[in-house]
């Protein structure tokens, strides 16, 4: 009644859309959720089309300008989807027994160029594609709400009682924990952690099918986090205590956004394919990297196609056209701020002050490498926490991988912390030795991160290689 009453005239686009949120709110409490759909709908459409800077759908199409403005930050879209809407809504289709329709829209928030359509095309066939489905999320700011699809099409849902900051501090704990455990120790804080948000972020039918999976046996999963999750170690997730890793048996993606294949660059040719690699730049400002050098050595050995350049030839100039060459790329540089750095532009806000070093100290900027376009097969960035970005209004990481993906590269294998060299150096001769093989970059990954395991090395290094696409 409370809500009801509530005007319905002289509202301008924002008062609209939040009367029309909290009356969604308030039938979705009283039980009704299929009458708390309409008006939940109607603050999204008003989102949308008051926010310049909000995804819009379209016909796939995708340009600079739309990357771009996708990147922006402080819209009207991240302010309402702070208040927790979308989770709202989500949880309406839900508790109305329509769970597709909940994944569709978590997945179109975040597609700039997709309808609600050919997101609903695309989430059933990455669940059909991957034999134990595919999972998604929505981080609201009083819960969580989970989906696995299965590839039979079987749906379940999860609600979790965690909110963001609830969240957040639990993907922190397990991140600290798997950083600091030494190699071989019996110290069980990440594996308890790991079970812990392992049981309480995927539902009972996701954890089955990775239950069956076995480490060679082709098991894929696709995954699609948002916000806090984005950082949160999935490889590291454990089913059971002393159990293997989900990410040793299984071959994770962790997808930026729904694929657009009319963007993206062709796949990975396997043995054909063309490696550019930069990396261990001269700098003075910057620690060297040996061994980074001896990385792009130790994969020259093994890759016929290997086109590599370090020290005083890893300049801008090589790097912008690497970037635009349209060939794989393996770079092993430092990630630096752009703070006191001397870069051909200012990051923007909404996009990563942040970029990767080169020769003489420079900077290739976050914002520069959007405007370059990358579209490239796969680029596998061993860069000190090459995962890492900014969120941008809750919705998602923003980061030098993210905007490469965003541009049209098909897939990046970063880290998500920094690791030491020799684990380095063994994962990458590992990845490239199975992309020969004919891997997919996802299994390629999965191999690094078990052949670290078997070898003993502690949880910071066989845990952080993370497949994204």
């Amino acid at each position: 009644a409370l809500v009801q009453a509530l005007p319905r005239v002289n509202l301008d686009a924002l008062g609209q859309r939040d009367r029309w949120t909290l009356e969604g709110r308030a039938l979705l409490d009283l039980g009704r959720p299929a009458e708390a759909i309409v008006p939940l709908e109607r603050a999204l459409a008003l989102a949308r089309a008051s926010d310049p800077a909000a995804p819009h759908s379209g016909s796939g199409a995708s340009s600079k300008a739309s990357i771009l403005s996708d990147v922006q930050s402080g819209s009207r879209m991240g302010e309402w989807l702070g208040l927790s809407a979308i989770e709202s809504l989500g949880r309406a289709y839900v508790e109305s027994r329509d769970p597709l329709q909940a994944a569709i829209l978590f997945e179109w928030i975040h597609a700039p160029t997709l309808s609600r359509a050919d997101c609903g095309a695309k989430i059933l066939s990455l669940s059909r594609s991957s034999s134990c489905g595919y999972v998604t999320w929505m981080v609201g700011a009083d819960s969580t709400l989970a989906i696995h699809i299965a590839p039979t099409g079987e749906i379940e849902a999860l609600g979790v009682e965690a909110d963001r900051r609830g969240i957040q501090r639990g993907v922190h704990r397990l991140r600290d924990a798997l950083q600091q455990a030494l190699p071989g120790s019996d110290d069980g804080e990440w594996e308890a952690l790991s079970l812990e948000l392992c049981t309480a972020l995927l539902p009972m039918s996701a954890r089955r099918l990775l239950g069956e999976a076995r480490a060679g046996s082709g098991a894929t999963l696709a995954l699609s986090p948002h916000g806090a999750l984005e950082r949160l170690p999935f490889e590291a997730l454990v089913l059971e205590v002393g159990g293997p890793p989900i990410g040793v048996t299984t071959a994770l993606t962790v997808l930026t956004s729904l694929p657009n294949e009319q963007n993206a660059a062709a796949r990975l040719k396997g043995q054909a394919a063309d490696w550019i690699a930069l990396g261990a730049p001269l700098t003075e400002r910057y620690d060297d990297l040996p061994g980074a050098r001896r990385e792009l050595l130790s994969i020259g050995r093994i890759q016929p196609r290997w086109e590599a350049a370090t020290g005083q030839l890893m300049t801008r100039r090589a790097l912008e056209s690497a970037l635009q060459s349209g060939r794989p790329l393996h770079l092993a540089t430092h990630v630096a701020t752009l703070e006191g750095a001397r870069t051909g532009h200012a990051a923007s806000k909404g996009i990563a002050s942040m970029g990767f070093v080169v020769a003489g100290d420079d900077i290739v900027s976050a914002r520069e490498v959007l405007v370059l376009a990358p579209r490239l097969p796969l680029a596998i960035l061993t860069a000190c926490g090459s995962a890492e970005g900014i969120t941008v209004d809750g919705l998602s990481v923003r980061g030098m991988a993210q905007i490469m993906l965003s541009s049209g590269t098909r897939a990046a294998i970063v880290t998500l912390w920094p690791i030491q060299d020799l684990a380095g150096e063994r994962a990458s001769v590992r990845m490239h030795a199975a992309l020969l093989g004919g891997a997919s970059p996802a299994e390629a990954a999965r191999r690094a991160r078990e052949f670290l395991w078997l070898l003993g090395n502690s949880p910071s290094e066989w845990a952080a290689y993370r497949l994204l696409e």
